[in-house]
């Protein structure tokens, strides 16, 4: 039960952290629900500042992940828990803490869920356009080679003087 109260401010604390990124996802969920509409209509100077907005973002995340690895693995190894999941510390610590920190990780999963459903529209319809621009480019050589192929080429001659007295 000491190991508990001891645990309960980290707990807390990565519980904080989490909603701090869950705020952020959130924010990347919109930018991938505004990537859809730029790939759409066809905005790419809209579809590319969000793309780098995203990926600004994907940065900030990073850092913030990397804030709470040590403490994530500080609990797997106090608690001696093989994977950092909310079943798994819930049935260590079932406390207040604990809850709160399993909700929020199980909100951020539905988050996560949701941006990974709407990359991968996203990566579907910018495979699309791209095979589009490169059949498009394709019909473009192909024209280009055949007008080539039927330029009259100027035949340049070497003109030399024949003399038929000699």
């Amino acid at each position: 039960m000491n190991t508990n109260k001891l645990l309960v401010p980290v707990l807390q604390s990565m519980a904080d952290g989490y909603k701090r990124q869950l705020v952020k996802y959130k924010v990347m969920l919109k930018l991938a629900e505004k990537q859809k509409e730029y790939e759409e209509a066809e905005n790419m100077h809209k579809l590319e500042e969000v793309i780098q907005a995203r990926q600004v973002l994907i940065k900030k995340l990073d850092e913030m992940n990397n804030k709470l690895k040590p403490l994530r693995d500080d609990i797997m190894n106090i608690l001696g828990l093989k994977e950092f999941s909310s079943t798994a510390l819930l049935e260590a610590i079932p406390i207040e803490a604990t809850q709160d920190l399993a909700e929020t990780l199980s909100q951020l999963g539905e988050v996560l869920y949701a941006i990974k459903e709407l990359d991968q529209i996203n990566e579907k319809m910018l495979r699309e356009k791209l095979s589009q621009v490169n059949t498009k480019l394709d019909v473009v050589q192909q024209k280009s080679l055949a007008q080539k192929a039927y330029k009259k080429k100027i035949l340049e001659s070497t003109s030399e003087y024949i003399d038929k007295n000699k």
